[in-house]
């Protein structure tokens, strides 16, 4: 193989890279304006929005129960912010069934009224299931807070909604992509 053809054959293997990068830049340019991005700006602002709405309602909780790092940055100011305590953090691969049982002999849900704080409320399955789960253990009221909540009428993402928070920090109407997530 002479230079020239080894030449030949380097620019035509960096003429696919540059073509294959063009087609991953655009691919992920597709993907982000499918996407709601949420700045931190917005966050900060949309749990003001859900300390003032549970304010509002008068509603006050004996426990809040955080699911994510979103439900732990807004559910961290709730608390802060309306002076309760306990708070209960849920990771979203952790099993809450496994969570609150370990919780069961410390706090006492039955009688409680408890508010379940989600980050990202796209369906509704997270807050069904820990509605669910925490009903069985008997508490007077449950109420439930999202800080970014999917309001999508006219179901554009296809996602089905199961339940609505009773309070929502900020509403999108595409998957919303918050910037804990834009970290990793």
């Amino acid at each position: 193989m002479t230079t020239w053809e080894i030449i030949k054959d380097i620019f035509a293997v960096i003429g696919f890279c540059w073509t294959l990068y063009g087609i991953l830049v655009a691919v992920k340019r597709e993907l982000n304006r499918r996407k709601a991005i949420v700045s931190w700006k917005q966050v900060e602002d949309g749990s003001d929005r859900l300390v003032q709405q549970i304010a509002i309602a008068r509603y006050d909780p004996d426990l809040i129960v955080s699911i994510g790092k979103g439900g732990s940055i807004a559910g961290g100011i709730i608390a802060s912010v309306l002076n309760i305590a306990p708070r209960i953090h849920i990771e979203r691969r952790e099993n809450p069934t496994v969570i609150l049982k370990l919780c069961q002999g410390k706090l006492e849900l039955q009688g409680k009224k408890i508010l379940i704080v989600n980050g990202e409320s796209n369906s509704g399955f997270t807050l069904r299931e820990a509605t669910r789960i925490i009903e069985e253990h008997n508490p007077s009221e449950i109420k439930t807070a999202g800080l970014i909540v999917l309001d999508d009428k006219n179901n554009k993402t296809q996602v089905e909604i199961l339940q609505k928070p009773d309070y929502c920090g900020i509403l999108v109407n595409k998957v919303p992509q918050p910037p804990w997530k834009r970290l990793a």
